[in-house]
């Protein structure tokens, strides 16, 4: 594939927003009463110990905000990181994945939140990696389906773009429930990217919902309905614990800004 400024494959400090929030969601999972060995977590792990970064071991995803590093423990790191073992986690294939997969049943709930670059039907991986594709992913949604792989399914994807990965592909019958950042169209943002900052460069991707701005790994954003912009109550929950299941790259370099204080997702 050949990578244009649209459809970025890459590594490094320069993308800190994807891990943060990746690291925050984990920790909203955790607080939510799912357990760790119900979490798998891809992430490239490049940022917390980066010597570009000013508070060496710590990583935060909004101003004064606690640090989201610690206790975050990635399941994929490094050249592990890629769509095939995504993939295969999704749908248990163990074999190909060598690591931990989704073993979850019919009567299991499964969360997906998925942060990175992503150009119209594709969702990057890191430097070197085949992207995600929309036919793929939709493909192991349909297979963990028959398989009998949950109860209900929801998916949270921040990357410009993403509305591609689903719009007019997403079986009906699958019960997913998908949510993007943007349209089929649109870039996303990443915010809080303020030059003066001790952590020079975006900590946070926000989704923009009919024109609210919701940080889609926050508490609130676990009781937010994103079809009606309303808050809503929480389904009954389930005989068995939740199964979360969060993915990530890391990536090169961020675009040029479109709007003061913010740059693409």
């Amino acid at each position: 594939m050949t990578t244009t400024d649209r459809a970025r494959r890459s590594n490094g400090y320069g993308n800190y927003r994807h891990q943060a929030d990746a690291c925050h969601a984990y920790q909203v999972a955790k607080r939510k009463g799912i357990p760790e060995k119900q979490i798998i977590l891809f992430m490239y792990d490049d940022i917390a110990h980066s010597k570009e970064n000013p508070i060496p071991g710590k990583v935060f995803n909004e101003p004064d905000g606690k640090d989201v590093y610690h206790g975050c423990k990635a399941s994929y790191t490094g050249k592990d990181v890629s769509a095939a073992k995504f993939l295969a986690v999704l749908t248990g294939d163990k074999k190909t994945a060598k690591g931990p997969v989704l073993r979850s049943s019919k009567r299991d709930n499964v969360f997906i939140y998925y942060a990175d670059h992503g150009a119209p039907g594709l969702i990057a991986m890191p430097e070197d990696e085949e992207p995600v594709y929309a036919k793929d992913l939709n493909n192991a949604l349909v297979a963990m389906k028959k398989k009998d792989m949950y109860n209900r399914l929801v998916f949270y994807l921040e990357a410009c773009e993403s509305g591609s990965m689903f719009k007019g592909i997403l079986a009906e019958d699958t019960k997913v429930y998908a949510t993007t950042a943007a349209n089929e169209k649109e870039s996303s943002f990443g915010t809080y990217c303020d030059e003066d900052a001790v952590v020079n460069g975006c900590v946070e991707i926000r989704s923009r919902i009919d024109g609210v701005e919701v940080d889609a790994t926050s508490e609130r954003a676990v009781n937010f309905d994103f079809h009606t912009g309303q808050r809503y109550k929480p389904p009954h929950v389930p005989r068995r614990p939740l199964l979360g299941l969060l993915a990530r790259g890391r990536r090169l370099g961020l675009e040029p800004a479109r709007v003061a204080g913010e740059t693409d997702g």
